[in-house]
C-alpha cells in the first residue's frame, strides 16, 4: 500500500496522514467480522481447538462495539498529528 500511496503526489504531511488512515483501516477493518482476515479466522480455529466457541453474531456485536471507538481514536490521534 505504501508503493501506491508514494505515486499519489501529496504534499508530506497529507502523506502521512492517508498511510496512518491506511493502517488504521487496514487493523479495523478485520475485526468486524471473522472472514476479514487469515489471521482472524485462524485464530477462532486456534480457540475452537481449546473448546472456546465463538459464534459469528458474538464476534459481530463485539466487534461492532469496539471498532468505531477504534476508528474515532485513530482518527483523533491522526488529526492531532497534522
Amino acid at each position: 500500500m505504501r508503493a501506491a500511496l508514494s505515486d499519489a503526489g501529496l504534499p508530506a504531511p497529507q502523506h502521512q496522514a492517508l498511510e496512518y488512515a491506511t493502517v488504521v483501516k487496514a487493523h479495523c477493518g478485520p475485526n468486524v467480522t471473522t472472514v476479514g482476515l487469515l489471521a482472524t479466522m485462524l485464530w477462532v480455529l486456534q480457540l475452537h481447538c481449546y473448546g472456546i466457541t465463538v459464534s459469528l453474531w458474538q464476534y459481530l456485536c463485539l466487534g461492532l462495539l469496539v471498532v468505531p471507538s477504534m476508528l474515532l481514536i485513530g482518527t483523533l490521534m491522526i488529526w492531532v498529528q497534522t
